[in-house]
């Protein structure tokens, strides 16, 4: 059985790592000097490498982890930590982020880099689904979750 607080709560957690309404002013910055169609270009490759992304590390993450002979618990505690550690520096640091520079803006292929990788899914957001994943067990929920 589907469990639908598990849904939920994935959705949010990840609405909340990966910041899509703050995220759209570094977009702007980063497509403002494109025309519409190369806009469209770009958020359509990034939109499917992120769904790629997070849906490779929901699938695979956890056997990723077993082959490297990391154990769940301290990937978890890792994982936290680092996500804190990403918190407190966005609320600390007063820096201009390097994707707001300017040769950021002339790289060709901006859509993954630095839009889809690290701005949309960093390492917060893959290891919070590879975490959630480990939560699921039957493969017909870990499609859902996907879709």
């Amino acid at each position: 059985m589907i469990d639908t607080i598990e849904l939920i709560k994935t959705f949010v957690i990840l609405l909340a790592i990966i910041d899509p309404i703050g995220n759209i002013p570094v977009v702007m910055v980063l497509t403002g000097n494109k025309s519409a169609d190369e806009y469209r270009s770009i958020v359509f490759k990034t939109s499917c490498a992120v769904v790629i992304l997070l849906s490779a590390s929901f699938l695979f993450g956890k056997y990723v982890l077993v082959f490297f002979g990391i154990k769940m618990p301290a990937f978890e505690l890792v994982g936290g930590v680092f996500l804190l550690y990403v918190a407190f520096t966005m609320l600390v640091n007063s820096k201009k982020s390097f994707l707001y520079s300017d040769d950021a803006e002339e790289k060709e292929h901006i859509a993954f880099m630095p839009m889809t990788f690290p701005l949309l899914v960093g390492p917060a957001a893959m290891s919070s689904v590879i975490i959630q994943s480990h939560n699921i067990s039957d493969w017909q929920v870990k499609l859902i979750f996907i879709g």
